[in-house]
């Protein structure tokens, strides 16, 4: 019997593990849309507020708490954005109570603004007073007494070198300069302490009698400059006192005011006429000026140029008004010479800018022929002497440049006939006639 082959056994059953647990975060509290949502006003009112106190200054006041309170704030939103909204909301509330002290304390941060103003202001110390009162008005940018402090801080650069004066001249036992200076003080700052303290001194020194009571109104009227009121006031001193030396002085200094503030209104006038280019005008102002005062120098120099440009303008209009004469050589170098000297004229102006404009229009057309129509009676022998002899002729044309011609007529029996005309400059035609027609008896 033949063997039967060998049955190959059956392989082992494939063995499956069970499946491994997928890996996922932790899930994320779900925010309370509601709660969100007010977390979200309070937050934009916070940010509001620290903005508007910020722009007040408050990190100059109380730079601690208002730095806590954005601290508190800055947690409050990292809780919100991890979705711990509750958590959230009682940072927010803590970041709003510690901005609330913050604003408590504006009022007390303004009065002691005000104050370190005010000593500054005493103690003529311009920069501290400005830094003061400016930190005041951005605590209450509508508080009056910033808003004056900040005037009278400005006006110290003027008040404090009378002060000096003042304080300089009571050591000398000048109490009428003394007067006049302290006066002036108050009149740019009649809140400043030492002015009112110096004046009354002064006024102390001339007594109390109606010499010193008008004496001490009269330097207050002139450092005020209301010079008539202050001359005034020094008469009437006068008449308690015919020889008072103070009220002599008073009067002395109002004359010499009134002198400066006419002589003051004179240069205004003047500098106005000089800027509308009436030079001329200008001259006569200053002139004006000399015989108050010849020892004015201002005048004297500011004579000398607006009289040189009265010249100058006055040169260049003649040969806008008359340009023919540029025909001559000399006449076009002299007005070559005066458009140089209108080029460096600073300022110019606008007249004088035309006036050059005009004869650089005209210089040109000095060499353009211009159409000369001559008109006789076939009879008349016609010469230009400066150009020839043109014959008889009814009409006849020729070119010539601007200039000054002679035209001479002649004809055998009757009276010659001479006349002159002018060819100026950008004409496009003259037309002249030339007859003899009165018979020679």
């Amino acid at each position: 019997a033949v063997p039967s082959a060998p049955v190959p056994a059956p392989a082992p059953a494939a063995v499956t593990s069970p499946a491994a647990p997928a890996l996922t975060s932790p899930p994320q509290p779900r925010a309370d849309p509601a709660a969100f949502a007010r977390f979200e006003g309070e937050s934009a009112s916070f940010r509001k507020r620290a903005a508007a106190l910020a722009a007040r200054g408050a990190a100059s006041w109380d730079g601690a708490g208002f730095a806590a309170a954005q601290m508190e704030a800055a947690e409050a939103n990292g809780a919100a954005a991890a979705g711990g909204v509750p958590i959230a909301l009682q940072d927010m509330k803590r970041a709003e109570q510690l901005l609330d002290g913050v604003a408590a304390k504006a009022p007390q941060a303004l009065a002691a603004a005000l104050e370190d103003g005010d000593t500054a202001l005493a103690a003529g110390n311009q920069q501290s007073a400005n830094q003061a009162f400016a930190l005041a008005r951005r605590i209450d940018p509508n508080s009056r007494r910033a808003i004056d402090g900040m005037r009278r801080a400005r006006l110290l650069s003027g008040v404090l070198p009378l002060l000096g004066d003042a304080g300089r001249a009571e050591s000398a036992h000048d109490y009428s300069r003394a007067a006049q200076d302290f006066s002036q003080a108050l009149a740019l700052d009649p809140g400043n302490t030492a002015a009112k303290a110096g004046l009354a001194r002064a006024n102390a020194a001339f007594g109390d009698d109606g010499y010193a009571r008008a004496l001490g109104a009269g330097f207050a009227a002139l450092g005020a400059g209301k010079l008539t009121a202050a001359q005034a006031d020094f008469q009437q001193a006068l008449q308690f006192r015919p020889r008072g030396m103070e009220a002599a002085a008073g009067l002395q200094r109002v004359s010499a005011a009134m002198q400066a503030g006419r002589l003051a209104a004179l240069r205004r006038q003047a500098a106005s006429l000089e800027a509308q280019e009436q030079w001329g005008q200008a001259v006569a102002v200053y002139d004006a000026v000399l015989r108050q005062d010849p020892s004015a120098a201002f005048a004297k120099r500011a004579r000398a140029r607006d009289e040189a440009r009265a010249q100058l303008a006055d040169s260049l209009q003649d040969i806008i008004d008359h340009p023919a004469q540029l025909a001559l050589p000399s006449e076009r170098d002299e007005a070559v010479a005066l458009l140089q000297e209108a080029r460096e004229q600073n300022p110019s102006g606008p007249v004088l800018q035309a006036q050059a404009a005009r004869l650089i229009q005209l210089l040109p057309v000095l060499d353009r022929p211009v159409l000369l129509n001559l008109i006789s009676d076939d009879a008349t022998q016609v010469a230009i002497p400066s150009i020839g002899v043109l014959g008889t002729f009814g009409k006849r044309q020729i070119r010539l440049k601007p200039g000054t011609y002679t035209v001479i007529g002649t004809r055998d029996g009757y009276r010659g006939v001479e006349q002159e005309f002018t060819v100026e400059p950008g004409q496009q035609s003259v037309t002249i006639t030339v007859t003899c027609s009165e018979r020679i008896s």
